[in-house]
């Protein structure tokens, strides 16, 4: 179990630095949308580049297979399509009202997977368990109302709806990857290989963007001309770029091995407040010391509840 409690903390710190591409894009006036397209982009090529090596060079070894099983392929098609809109309906809370605390109420659907796992992933509701959750939750919550503090307020609906919507995309995409270790959903024998996985969740995103773009088109017509579009283009290929080796490293060997491993041993509950908790973590310490940005009392005790969640849970 703790291997993969390790994985899954792996994990949560590699989405700090999707989290940086992300800001940058946003920064740069690139739109999440369009980087979502250019990572899915990349991450769809690499994919199938070291399959059809792999699978030349090594013709019956399990990591390069591609079986196409409807249910875990539909699975992970809805996790990449869910995760899409998660971003896109966040990013619209973000721009209306206090970033904060919809960066707050979007996180907070780690709560979904969490039940799941308790109520049919065979995870006992231990006192450790419960307690390391409620200390995470916290540390998502204190967060939260300290990255709000002397943000824009916007009214209320405006913002929380969105939000409110990319809370319950959060748990559903977490759900949906979930779902593909379960034993009483996909059989371990017929689940797919990391890199198959990789490749329908960048699936579910480009089907994520096709949906989008075509909505925008019918309701808004033909986007205006950005004599910038090329530059930013070249920019989302480069820091992408930058980013798809981190990337391919946490799927392939973190986070889809961190579900696996905690499945078997009866912790799965445990899986996404992890990756979540160790995302934020990884934040205040890149902040901390990589920006030396001054932190608050806030935010030093949400860093104090977000450890002292992590060692309840690998307790429980």
């Amino acid at each position: 179990m703790y291997i993969g409690l390790l994985f899954a903390v792996l994990t949560g710190l590699t989405w700090v630095i999707t989290g940086a591409i992300v800001g940058s894009a946003e920064r740069r006036g690139c739109g999440a949308f369009r980087q979502q397209l250019v990572s899915a982009l990349y991450s769809i090529g690499a994919v199938s580049l070291v399959l059809v090596a792999g699978g030349r060079l090594f013709p019956d070894a399990p990591p390069f297979a591609f079986s196409a099983a409807a249910v875990p392929s539909l699975l992970m098609v809805a996790w990449g399509f869910l995760n899409f809109w998660m971003i896109f309906f966040m990013g619209r809370a973000m721009a209306r009202g206090p970033n904060g605390l919809a960066w707050t109420v979007t996180q907070s659907g780690l709560v979904f997977p969490f039940l799941m796992g308790v109520l049919a992933g065979h995870s006992p509701l231990t006192w450790a368990r419960a307690a390391g959750f409620a200390l995470i939750v916290g540390n998502v919550v204190v967060s939260g109302v300290a990255k709000g503090r002397g943000s824009k307020g916007g009214s209320t609906l405006r913002w929380f709806l969105p939000a409110l919507a990319a809370f319950v995309l959060c748990g559903a995409n977490q759900c949906a990857v979930n779902l593909v270790s379960y034993e009483s959903v996909v059989p371990p024998e017929m689940r797919p290989a990391n890199l198959e996985r990789m490749f329908w969740g960048a699936v579910g995103t480009l089907a994520g963007w096709a949906v989008f773009t075509a909505g925008r088109r019918l309701l808004e017509g033909p986007a205006p001309r950005d004599p910038d579009l090329r530059g930013k283009y070249v920019f989302l290929l480069k820091v992408c770029g930058a980013a798809l080796v981190p990337g391919f490293v946490a799927s392939c060997w973190f986070h889809f091995n961190a579900l696996d491993r905690l499945q078997a041993a009866g912790a799965i509950a445990n899986a996404s407040p992890m990756e979540v908790n160790a995302c934020l973590l990884g934040f205040f310490l890149y902040g901390r010391l990589a920006l030396r940005e001054r932190t608050t009392a806030l935010q030093n005790a949400a860093f104090a509840l977000g450890l002292l969640g992590v060692v309840l849970i690998a307790l429980g």
